[in-house]
């Protein structure tokens, strides 16, 4: 009787932690996210011990080109990599998770607001370094940025985790504007890429051509 209770209660855990997981990236998912945010949020009203934290959403710029022109194969290994970099890049206590597609969610109680750019900077370069690990994406102009949108939440502000979503979702979008100035890029067919593209880092991509138009955000790599 200990047995199977003991591999019921074994099982249990096993399924809980498979619905406050991502499947492919182990991170932890939007479910988990938003207890999290929401556990956050609660002890914001718990003085003394209510501290401010930082929330973050991160998106990929030019995932949906790299999906295209190389296979889904390699754009699952884009987002194992930046995973791989984000669990590297915070501490015990932050929550890192999958929001969907290859939308990120963040959330890093105790940071200062003034220590988030260095953070963001040093995830932004340690995903490149990573993405050169990738044969198709040697050619630094093949590979993926990363938007982001934060927010810095303390006890003086009074809004729902909607609202700071919402607020924090805005400033993505805004970054992600930023970043798609003209010229923008436009991948070629993959066997012309097969064809061009040179794996040498030090010579241009010719896979990869300047447009002069601005890329629809509605083309789905927001």
């Amino acid at each position: 009787l200990r047995t199977e209770l003991q591999r019921l209660s074994d099982a249990h855990a096993h399924l809980q932690q498979k619905s406050l997981h991502d499947a492919m990236t182990g991170l932890a998912n939007r479910h988990a996210f938003d207890q999290r945010l929401a556990d956050l949020l609660h002890c914001l009203n718990e003085p003394p011990t209510a501290q401010g934290f930082c929330l973050v959403l991160l998106d990929l710029d030019h995932f949906k080109q790299v999906n295209d022109c190389f296979g889904h194969a390699v754009g699952d290994a884009v987002l194992l990599a930046l995973s791989t970099v984000l669990k590297e890049r915070v501490r015990e206590g932050d929550l890192v998770s999958r929001w969907g597609g290859d939308e990120f969610a963040v959330l890093l109680p105790n940071m200062p607001e003034s220590a988030y750019p260095s953070w963001l900077a040093r995830v932004r370069a340690s995903f490149d370094e990573a993405q050169q690990q990738i044969p198709e994406l040697r050619c630094d102009r093949c590979r993926c940025g990363v938007s982001s949108g934060y927010i810095w939440v303390n006890a003086d502000d009074q809004q729902s985790a909607s609202d700071w979503l919402q607020l924090a979702d805005r400033r993505l979008y805004e970054d992600k504007m930023v970043r798609r100035q003209p010229p923008s890029v436009a991948v070629q067919p993959p066997e012309w890429r097969a064809a061009h593209c040179s794996p040498n880092p030090e010579q241009p991509c010719q896979a990869l051509i300047a447009t002069t138009a601005m890329v629809d955000l509605s083309d789905g790599d927001r």
